[in-house]
């Protein structure tokens, strides 16, 4: 089970946060767990200042001892090191003392330990995912999609659960890779470094009937990043043929030499082997759907 933790890194003794890993003595938190990170620093008036550097997800874990230099010279060491994924990370790390809701005593009591990493209160997941969720370009769509989850669901958990499925993680992910029974690797590169996958929704979100098709993994496909994208925006899709899906691309807009580039063959088949008969009839018809509107925009 996923766990969320918050992470305290000190900036006004190491520098800036770099947003790749954060070093800690902690040994609470496990690969696949996900970290608000705060850091604190100085003010030209001496007094505290905090900032929301974005939520990630624990990549993986060196166990080596690890040195940092501080700001005046002389070496830190701690036990472990957390390489990081970027989940949702602002343009601009967020000045928490300006924002609705700072109370500086309890702020400070609360978040100020050290180069630490601790349990973390639901009241302040809620009040960081909607600091992080406005601070997102106004014409995102995942923004809008996650913005939409907020004002219709005040319980914690579905919240959750529908947001980690609207950005390809969590139970839609599980979902996703229990439905193909191959893996965790893009169904079209082969790709099986974890933290470049994300389960992409076949029938987008802003068109599915419910939860249920929110989360049905027939409604999905494990594929690294930019497959991701290029699938979203329908420069590729798949013709669903009788016990295979067959990949076609939108020359137009995606060169061949470029998509070959990309680990992508025009043809490409993917067979149902591993997925049932049920799950088969589900993705055939979400498929159709996106195959449509991939014919529409290569006209």
């Amino acid at each position: 089970m996923i766990k969320k933790y918050f992470a305290y890194h000190m900036k006004h003794k190491f520098g800036a946060f770099n947003k790749s890993w954060i070093l800690t003595d902690k040994t609470n938190v496990k690969e696949g767990d996900e970290l608000y990170v705060i850091s604190g620093d100085k003010g030209f008036d001496g007094k505290n200042v905090y900032f929301l550097e974005g939520l990630f997800t624990v990549s993986s874990i060196g166990e080596d001892k690890h040195k940092i230099e501080d700001k005046n010279g002389e070496y830190a060491s701690f036990n472990f090191k957390l390489y990081l994924e970027e989940k949702v990370v602002p343009f601009k790390s967020l000045n928490l003392n300006d924002k609705d809701g700072y109370d500086k005593d309890s702020f400070h009591n609360y978040f100020s330990s050290g180069q630490g990493i601790n349990t973390i209160n639901p009241k302040y997941i809620a009040w960081f995912d909607k600091l992080l969720l406005d601070s997102a370009p106004s014409d995102s769509e995942v923004s809008n999609d996650i913005k939409s989850i907020y004002e219709s669901s005040d319980d914690l958990t579905e919240r959750d659960t529908l947001i980690k499925a609207r950005i390809g993680q969590g139970v839609f992910r599980k979902n996703v890779i229990e439905t193909w029974g191959l893996g965790e690797k893009c169904l079209i590169t082969g790709i099986d470094i974890k933290c470049l996958l994300v389960a992409s929704h076949i029938r987008p979100w802003s068109k599915c009937n419910g939860i249920k098709d929110r989360l049905d993994g027939a409604n999905g496909l494990l594929l690294s990043s930019n497959i991701d994208k290029l699938f979203d925006n329908h420069l590729i899709s798949f013709e669903n043929k009788s016990d295979e899906l067959e990949l076609v691309i939108n020359k137009k807009q995606l060169p061949i030499s470029l998509a070959k580039k990309l680990g992508i063959q025009i043809g490409q088949k993917i067979p149902f082997t591993n997925v049932g008969l049920t799950n088969e009839e589900n993705i055939k018809k979400y498929m159709k759907e996106h195959y449509s509107t991939f014919l529409e925009k290569s006209s």
